[in-house]
């Protein structure tokens, strides 16, 4: 792990973050995975709007191979409505990125593609998966709520999301559409739900 600090947060970078990059360039080109890397800061960049809008700041941010992880300076809790609002901001901002580029770039392929992109990356964060910023509002909302097995729940919603994602991967082999980088990732996704 390289790590370096900028007036006083943390910054780390994992092998496993260069080498995830270095086979998507390989599976997809340099436009691709760059775009996508600036998407995904983007999407960080609007968690970090809404951390600061409540007074919270990152002590800490980590780029690993599953992502960028922004790791909060809390003195206090917030309250459980703020908690959600700074996990959904990520998402919020690539919805925002793709509203204005798709309807105000229109012919521009490049800006139709990082607008596609960033609405991608705007609805898998809301997958209910427990390393996603939709499963992290999930437990917030489940551990909060006055069900009698959180757990239960929050199990059979991951296996039905699972079981769609799955059908999605069949769905694309069928039609014969081949992209390594989706497939690895959702290969990635299931594994870490299931295993880790």
């Amino acid at each position: 792990m390289i790590s370096f600090t900028v007036k006083g947060l943390k910054i780390g970078m994992s092998f496993s973050f260069f080498a995830v990059i270095a086979l998507l360039v390989s599976f997809e080109g340099t436009s691709y995975v760059l775009l996508g890397l600036i998407a995904c800061i983007l999407h960080e960049l609007g968690h970090i709007s809404a951390m600061c809008l409540y007074g919270v700041s990152p002590k800490e941010i980590v780029f690993y191979g599953a992502g960028i992880k922004i790791v909060p300076n809390y003195n206090k809790l917030l309250p459980l409505r703020k908690e959600i609002i700074i996990l959904l901001a990520g998402s919020i901002s690539n919805f925002q990125i793709f509203g204005a580029l798709y309807f105000f770039s229109r012919g521009d392929f490049h800006a139709q593609l990082f607008a596609a992109i960033n609405l991608i990356i705007g609805i898998f964060n809301l997958i209910p998966f427990k390393y996603f910023d939709g499963g992290r509002v999930l437990e917030l909302v489940l551990s909060e709520s006055s069900a009698k097995n959180p757990y239960f729940i929050r199990r059979t919603i991951s296996m039905v999301m699972i079981m769609l994602l799955l059908a999605l991967v069949v769905i694309m082999a069928v039609n014969g559409t081949v992209n390594p980088s989706f497939y690895f990732s959702i290969g990635y996704i299931v594994f870490s739900e299931l295993m880790l």
